[in-house]
């Protein structure tokens, strides 16, 4: 399984990849630190599930959403 994990707090990334790890070990994991990564790491490596947090700088989570969808 691949998951990406997007937030702009890397702190807040860390927090949701080691609950990931914790319950999903063999998880392949990406991660963005805004929308405009999340887009471009998103149309790479085809996740299956996205973390998306909404309010980050250079693109929103609300943005990179509609380009992801």
């Amino acid at each position: 399984m691949k998951v990406l994990v997007v937030d702009d707090s890397k702190i807040g990334r860390m927090s949701v990849i080691k609950s990931l790890k914790f319950v999903q070990p063999e998880a392949e994991i990406f991660q963005a630190a805004n929308g405009l990564e999340a887009v471009e790491t998103f149309k790479e490596e085809r996740p299956n599930v996205v973390f998306l947090d909404l309010t980050m700088p250079i693109m929103d989570g609300y943005e990179a959403l509609k380009h992801i969808i």
